[in-house]
């Protein structure tokens, strides 16, 4: 959870780095960090933004990043094929890296134990703490007035190395 959090930040900080300029409203930030769960393609986005809004652009790179997610979702679906279309879309949609590994670890685990394999409240439970935890710190950190020196005093001057620096805090904190 820590990982999550920590990369929320690391996005957060560079919403606010790239975008004080134009003076966004923080609804704007939090409706593009929600519409954009998926992880990677934030980063994109956010450094490709401008005025006039190169949307094309900015939906062929998050396409491209975010492909990944057909093959997750192409791997999880057999055991999704007995849910209702109306259940199985939005559970789709709020699928990011983490949900996904936690929803197979829950599969393997329900399907040694001779039961069902796909756990829906498991899995929409893991995705509402994910997608809350996503929203809510990037919001705090776009929110304050904390700036992204202080992550470049940590060492962490670009996005991508604060995703990978909380990615191994996640791994750490397992340990």
């Amino acid at each position: 959870m820590f990982a999550h959090a920590y990369r929320a930040f690391a996005v957060g900080a560079d919403t606010r780095r790239t975008r004080r300029a134009e003076r966004d409203e923080l609804a704007e930030m939090l409706l593009m960090t929600g519409m954009n769960f998926a992880g990677g393609s934030e980063f994109a986005a956010v450094n490709l933004w401008a005025n006039p809004l190169p949307i094309l652009i900015i939906a062929t790179v998050t396409f491209m990043i975010n492909s990944r997610h057909i093959l997750m979702g192409a791997a999880i679906a057999p055991y999704m094929r007995d849910m209702p279309l109306k259940k199985a879309m939005p559970a789709l949609f709020f699928m990011c890296d983490e949900s996904w590994a936690l929803a197979f670890a829950e599969i393997q685990k329900r399907k040694a134990m001779g039961l069902p394999a796909f756990n829906m409240p498991y899995y929409a439970g893991v995705c509402f703490i994910l997608y809350t935890t996503w929203i809510g710190f990037c919001g705090v950190w776009r929110g304050s007035r904390a700036d992204v020196r202080r992550c470049r005093g940590m060492g962490l001057r670009h996005g991508v190395s604060r995703r990978v620096f909380g990615a191994a805090a996640g791994y750490v904190e397992k340990l």
